[in-house]
């Protein structure tokens, strides 16, 4: 495929990248305000992963939404650049951090529910035991990792 054609081709799916990028922040958004309007809120290790997996999904979704813009102007294969260095270094950034935390959330429920039917373990002590810990690790291992990637 010539050079040509893979820019054609970015521009096209440029939109599609932004409108499935829109319609998956605008149903995180959803579900986190749902989970926090609730009667049990986030009283519960499940709620609170949704929760957090909706929240990750929001700053990757943002980002893939907000990256084409934030690429320098003069970038050639951008079509839709207006930002700067800086501005696109803080999209990818984000865009590292919702991009590892989303997958890290899908695994952490899946943890969940395994030790909930494989050990039976109430969630009060799943919560006790596992969540905070779990946490710290989600967010702590793509922050710093995108602040690696900022400073290299």
């Amino acid at each position: 495929m010539s050079t040509k054609n893979q820019i054609l081709l970015h521009e096209t799916l440029l939109p599609v990248k932004a409108t499935t990028a829109s319609i998956s922040c605008f149903a995180s958004t959803l579900i986190a305000i749902m989970i926090v309007r609730s009667r049990n809120g986030l009283k519960s290790p499940y709620s609170r992963i949704i929760f957090g997996l909706s929240i990750a999904d929001i700053i990757q979704s943002a980002s893939i939404i907000t990256s084409p813009f934030a690429a320098p102007n003069d970038t050639l294969d951008a079509p839709w650049a207006k930002g700067t260095i800086g501005t696109c270094e803080v999209a990818g950034f984000f865009l590292q951090v919702g991009g590892t935390a989303v997958p890290f959330y899908t695994l952490f429920l899946s943890y969940y529910f395994l030790k909930r039917v494989k050990d039976k373990i109430t969630p009060q002590a799943f919560a006790s035991k596992y969540e905070f810990k779990i946490y710290v690790l989600i967010w702590i291992f793509p922050i710093i990792g995108g602040f690696v990637a900022l400073a290299r």
